[in-house]
């Protein structure tokens, strides 16, 4: 794998690829993807030299995505889901599936539609194996591993079929998400989500489709959206992984990892239980509605919406919602509509159910 870095500028995502002395360019996949935008891989631009560029919308690495965050049913099948679209997609436009990075690393996600971007290195002579069922294996084993005692039966069930020797190919792991999970293939065709969901067999309805998406996508970029950047303007954007491109190219064979600067992660500690839970969204509500992200059952003195946790720049704030018995940061009454700075080992109280809130 080549040494890449990453910069954020705007809403894009902009990931530069340094190529090393034995990596020799495949002419054939190269003008194809250049030519012909396949939804769900980065956009590529190379420089004729050793750097291939690589533009997304704004996004994040699938691994810092998923540490600390406890996905939902529907959130786990999207992110499965569609990384078998991809693998399937590769081959049927004729291109090598040993190139197509599968690593959490080098997978990113927008955090508002839960859609993923792919990079494909289109080199002649890669020595990587990528296995889309590998993958999904990892997922599903650390999403598990995050529910213990969460009743999350479906990752179990999942985890079985897998093991169970029928499932190494992905038609029938699509095979066993149809009939566990049919809805998530109208979510992931969803228009808000800028995924067409288009599946076919046939290569050349396959082309018609995209090329009149990449028609439109293209009409829509002239009138202002760049999706490329030029050296000089980097300075405007934010650094997230550093690689000198002026490194002597007997260093650029060897795996960078991708690192992006941490955020702080937030855990909600039920006492009574024991239970953790991650405050996976940047307004995280708990009561006892269903609704709420955060469900305290059994508990009538607590509000239907009790308290909120508020994240912003990076810090977490407890918030009263109106409750009728009271929220309460290390035995003190917050007032309604007051922000409380959370610190690591808080005693937050919503009436007279016990938390901790744990921050790292």
């Amino acid at each position: 794998m080549a040494k890449y870095r990453v910069v954020q500028k705007g809403s894009q995502v902009i990931i530069k690829s340094r190529l090393s002395r034995k990596d020799i360019i495949n002419e054939r996949e190269l003008d194809y993807l250049r030519q012909n935008y396949t939804q769900g891989l980065f956009r590529i631009s190379y420089d004729g030299k050793k750097t291939i560029e690589y533009t997304s919308p704004i996004s994040v690495p699938l691994k810092k995505y998923l540490k600390g965050k406890i996905l939902n049913e529907h959130g786990f099948w999207m992110i499965i889901v569609q990384i078998i679209e991809m693998a399937r997609k590769i081959e049927m436009i004729g291109l090598y599936p040993s190139n197509l990075w599968l690593d959490l690393d080098t997978i990113f996600i927008n955090e508002m539609s839960m859609e993923l971007y792919f990079l494909y290195q289109p080199i002649m002579n890669t020595t990587a194996s990528a296995s889309a069922f590998a993958l999904i294996n990892d997922i599903t084993y650390m999403e598990a591993k995050k529910n213990v005692g969460l009743q999350a039966r479906y990752l179990e069930e999942f985890q079985e079929f897998l093991c169970s020797g029928n499932s190494y190919r992905l038609d029938n792991i699509e095979g066993y998400i149809e009939q566990v999970y049919p809805e998530i293939f109208k979510s992931v065709g969803s228009p808000d989500r800028g995924k067409s969901g288009f599946l076919t067999t046939d290569r050349a309805a396959y082309k018609e489709h995209y090329e009149k998406k990449v028609v439109k996508r293209q009409d829509d970029e002239e009138e202002g959206t760049v999706c490329l950047i030029e050296d000089d303007d980097e300075d405007e954007g934010t650094m997230v992984l550093g690689m000198d491109m002026d490194d002597d190219e007997d260093d650029c064979g060897a795996t960078s990892i991708l690192v992006m600067e941490e955020e702080k992660e937030a855990i909600l500690i039920h006492i009574k239980d024991g239970e953790r839970r991650a405050v996976s969204s940047d307004i995280f509500s708990i009561g006892k509605s269903n609704s709420t992200d955060y469900c305290v059952v059994g508990n009538t003195a607590v509000s239907r919406k009790h308290a909120t946790i508020l994240k912003r720049d990076d810090e977490f704030y407890l918030i009263d919602c109106k409750s009728t018995n009271g929220t309460f940061l290390n035995e003190t009454r917050l007032q309604e509509g007051e922000e409380a700075l959370l610190t690591d080992g808080d005693k937050i109280t919503l009436a007279d159910e016990e938390f901790e809130i744990e921050i790292r």
